[in-house]
């Protein structure tokens, strides 16, 4: 609402009007049968992305790895070009892999989809897949639970926050230190699993999946190339406009296969229920769904264009003049003063700009008291009273 006190009832409706009103004023073009383009770069993708990659590959000794920073930083820029925001995470170690899950569950929280990558060791204990930092330290099974990261865990951080959870692994590398880790469980006769690769895991939250780069309980190469068989794959098909997620993830598949001689065969778990995908194809549905801002989208627009510009922000304080004026009107009595209010908003609005006339056009569209009119006004009350104390 607009910077007033509200005290009761009429206040609160009159605010209500001059919401409505100061959306129209200025907005004197028809309104977009289609909705306005908020970002530049193509494809234009407004729902919200997040992703966190990481590859480590500075083990100690022969556990070393070539490929995983190269996997890490050719995702990153790949998915950031397909719109997503990355955290990216090289060689880290416990304190490092901490961070980076602490501020990527922040940024999945409320997100429409949120992404892991991780390229690096990891091994299965105890029924528990463990991703390693660079500095696990793997003698006893007290350090596998205090050095290293429970897939598990990090799974319930993020696949409850964001909307679509999407993770991928390609960690199931040749692992000198989980033999070692193994040798000296035998040592102590515990009991272990001698086998290979990550184990199969249960998800449980729905509209998530998780793809293995091989098979569960199965070794995946490394590669002699800048990247990984499975890295290489996907990111061969990652780009390809208008691929469903479970069609591309076959794509890749096979071309793993193709690669490793059918050595090496990815593997996914999904409970996907609606599709997703990373470049909606140009006349998709999915695409015409994507490219659609959100009512807040369109008015964080807005609130950027005025707040950084002074002239703008002066120009859109006279129009919430204006528009707690209209607030006051009669529309039957007074519509003589309401045009000249309006002409006066059209001249103002064409001063912050031709954007800005459009996307309040779009705005004006909104049901004030629905979810998308509340998300408006958390957007613009803080320029409303900025306006106020002026």
């Amino acid at each position: 609402m607009l910077a007033l006190t509200p005290r009761g009832e009429p206040e609160r409706r009159m605010q209500d009007i001059a919401r409505t009103r100061l959306t129209n004023l200025g907005a004197s073009e028809p309104v977009p049968a289609v909705a306005p383009v908020i970002a530049a770069p193509a494809p234009v993708i407004v729902e919200r992305r997040v992703a966190l990659v990481i590859g480590n590959s500075a083990y100690p000794g022969a556990s070393r790895l070539t490929n995983p920073i190269n996997d890490a930083d050719d995702v990153t820029v790949a998915l950031r070009q397909v719109g997503f925001n990355v955290i990216e995470g090289k060689d880290l170690g416990l304190a490092g892999f901490s961070r980076v899950i602490s501020e990527f569950a922040d940024e999945a929280k409320g997100a429409d989809v949120a992404l892991i990558y991780y390229a690096g060791h990891a091994i299965q204990f105890d029924e528990t897949n463990w991703l390693m930092p660079v500095d696990a330290r793997l003698t006893k099974a007290f350090d596998m639970r205090h050095s290293s990261v429970s897939l598990q865990d990090l799974m319930l951080e993020v696949e409850t926050r964001a909307n679509t959870t999407l993770i991928f692994l390609d960690a199931c590398r040749n692992n000198p230190l989980a033999d070692e880790f193994r040798s000296s469980l035998k040592a102590e006769g515990r009991a272990y699993s001698d086998t290979r690769g990550l184990a199969r895991i249960n998800i449980n939250a729905p509209q998530t999946m998780v793809v293995y780069a091989a098979r569960p309980n199965a070794i995946a190469a490394d590669g002699h190339r800048r990247n990984s068989p499975f890295t290489e794959a996907f990111l061969q098909y990652l780009p390809t406009p208008g691929v469903e997620i479970e069609v591309l993830m076959k794509r890749v598949t096979a071309a793993v296969s193709a690669s490793t001689d059918g050595k090496q065969q990815p593997e996914r778990l999904s409970r996907l229920e609606r599709e997703f995908y990373f470049v909606p194809g140009i006349d998709s549905p999915a695409r015409a769904q994507a490219e659609m801002p959100s009512i807040k989208a369109v008015a964080q627009k807005i609130a950027q264009m005025i707040s950084g510009d002074k002239a703008k922000m002066a120009a859109y304080c006279d129009i919430v003049k204006l528009a707690d004026q209209m607030a006051q009107l009669d529309e039957n009595k007074d519509q003589k003063k309401a045009q000249e209010l309006n002409k006066q908003a059209d001249t103002l609005g064409q001063k912050i700009g031709p954007e800005y006339v459009k996307l309040m056009a779009w705005l004006a569209q909104v049901d004030l008291h629905s979810k998308e009119g509340k998300d408006v006004s958390l957007v613009l009350d803080p320029l409303d009273e900025m306006c106020a104390k002026k």
